[in-house]
């Protein structure tokens, strides 16, 4: 359950000084779309490190008193018909010999200042309702000082930053609220001398400031997941992790043990791999292009004329044609069959990559290499000693978590190949001919692992997901290992076993067998 509470503005200035500048400037950028030194982007204010800007808060001198917007709601309880009326100067009141605020058009008062100078002075109508007693509640028992502010903080720019994608400037739109109260408040600063004016412009802030709260409240912290108090400060971005919806494994034969995917090993789909281990991967990728005269390579032309040499090869390999390797396989799933080629001096065409791949039957076969070859070759290189955690929450026991070893999914179909002198068990079948709506759906892109580990997580396969992240270091791969094997990855905390058959599995083995007659001999 939420709960926000108001506190002291300008103590919490005070006590942050150091973290805490005032911003008096509405205009985002300079016309080098530098940010302001003293606007809602400065570098001079909020620093220039993300560090800095996620810590480093900003507020604005409002000028004068206002309604703190968390209670505006509560005085719209006590005095719906006045409270707007008295704050935008179009209302008089005045208080009646028990201090209760009446209409009062002739000999009244009106304004926010008036509000605030006599607020000690009134007393609140009792009713009887429910909803106003507890309405008084809130207004009797905070000091005067936090429900009325003459300052309002501003969030850290890592909140609301902005995009300078393509050349355009993308500025979250909760800026456009603050810019619009600082203008606002300059205006204020210049028209005392009109008492219509500035009771306008004040209740104009005021307005600014409930909708801001109110955006805040409605439009991102009531958003769930999609607002920002789950994604900045209750979620968390975890190195070399991911998300995934998960499915059951594939079986292919009556044999259980054919299955890759058992208790010990995940199925992790190969763009995840290289994510997740990416530096190991890139590492093994460069290593394979420094192999380019190994006896597994051959560089052709399209017509497949082999290409015995070529000036500088390895500068085509630089790690801008890595990376491009990598976002395509991940964010072009269409091109995972596309062929490795490179534009060499004194070539028309680009040229390819050929490959040696040895089948089960021992047949020779040579054709181009694609990009799901290579990354295959690279991340089963990287993941042989490496663990994967798999988590799901929210946690409420440690059987909410487990620890496998990677098994990378490619294909859905696979085959036993040889390339060079490495065995590959599970090598993904490439097939040219295929169009790239095909290759598409040629593919598992779900995590898989074994249904005994469904229960403990809460899971089912129904579209849930997980989080899954590689481990890198030599110690924490040791520890995976160990807890995998041990006794506390099937028991929980009470001694129970909790990597048992639930859910689905239940249901397929009832669907299987729920027409067997039993033979009575």
């Amino acid at each position: 359950m939420l709960k926000l509470d108001v506190f002291d503005i300008n103590k919490f200035i005070q006590i942050n000084k150091a973290v805490v500048h005032e911003v008096t400037d509405n205009i985002f950028f300079d016309k080098d779309k530098r940010p302001t030194p003293n606007g809602l982007f400065s570098y001079e204010l909020f620093g220039t490190t993300p560090r800095e800007r996620k810590s480093n808060w900003g507020y604005i001198d409002l000028q004068n008193k206002f309604i703190n917007p968390v209670l505006y709601i509560t005085f719209k309880k006590l005095i719906p018909t006045m409270i707007d009326g008295i704050i935008s100067g179009m209302l008089r009141v005045n208080m009646d010999k028990d201090g209760i605020l009446v209409v009062d058009q002739q000999n009244g008062f009106t304004g926010l200042k008036w509000l605030y100078d006599n607020f000690e002075k009134i007393k609140w109508k009792e009713t009887g309702s429910d909803a106003r007693a507890s309405a008084l509640a809130v207004i009797r028992g905070i000091p005067k000082n936090e429900i009325f502010i003459d300052k309002f903080l501003v969030i850290p720019p890592f909140y609301r930053d902005v995009n300078f994608a393509n050349d355009n400037l993308a500025v979250d739109v909760v800026n456009n609220y603050y810019a619009d109260i600082l203008k606002k408040t300059k205006l204020l600063a210049n028209n005392n001398d009109f008492d219509f004016m500035s009771n306008k412009t004040t209740y104009g802030i005021q307005t600014s400031l409930n909708e801001l709260y109110n955006y805040f409240i409605k439009q991102e912290v009531a958003r769930g997941k999609y607002g920002k108090l789950r994604k900045y400060l209750m979620g968390k971005t975890i190195t070399n992790g991911a998300r995934a919806v998960i499915s059951s494994p594939r079986y292919y034969d009556n044999n259980i043990s054919s299955n890759p995917v058992d208790f010990y090993h995940t199925g992790v789909p190969l763009g995840m791999i290289c994510s997740e281990f990416y530096p190991f991967v890139y590492k093994n990728l460069v290593e394979i292009f420094n192999e380019m005269d190994n006896v597994r390579f051959i560089w052709a032309d399209p017509q497949g004329t082999q290409v015995k040499s070529f000036n500088n090869p390895r500068q085509n390999f630089d790690s801008k044609f890595i990376d491009g390797l990598l976002k395509t396989y991940i964010k072009a799933p269409p091109a995972r069959f596309n062929k490795i080629e490179v534009k060499v001096d004194g070539y028309k065409e680009p040229l390819h990559m050929y490959m040696k791949i040895t089948d089960k039957s021992g047949t020779e076969i040579i054709r181009p290499m694609t990009i799901t070859d290579i990354l295959y070759q690279a991340a089963s290189a990287a993941i042989k000693d490496k663990h994967v955690v798999v988590s799901r929450y929210p946690f409420t026991e440690y059987s909410n978590m487990f620890t496998n070893k990677p098994h990378i999914l490619t294909t859905i179909k696979t085959m036993w190949a040889k390339v060079g002198d490495v065995e590959y068990p599970y090598y993904p079948i490439i097939d040219l001919r295929m169009s790239q709506n095909q290759v598409s759906n040629n593919f598992s892109d779900t995590v898989q692992f074994s249904n005994l580990y469904t229960a403990g997580l809460n899971a089912d396969y129904d579209g849930d997901q997980i989080s899954i992240r590689g481990v890198w270091t030599q110690e924490g791969n040791k520890s995976c290992e160990k807890f995998m094997l041990s006794i506390r990855n099937v028991l929980n905390a009470n001694g129970q076993i909790n990597r048992v058959t639930k859910n689905e599995t239940l249901q397929t083995l009832y669907n299987l067998t729920k027409g067997v007659k039993k033979i009575i001999k």
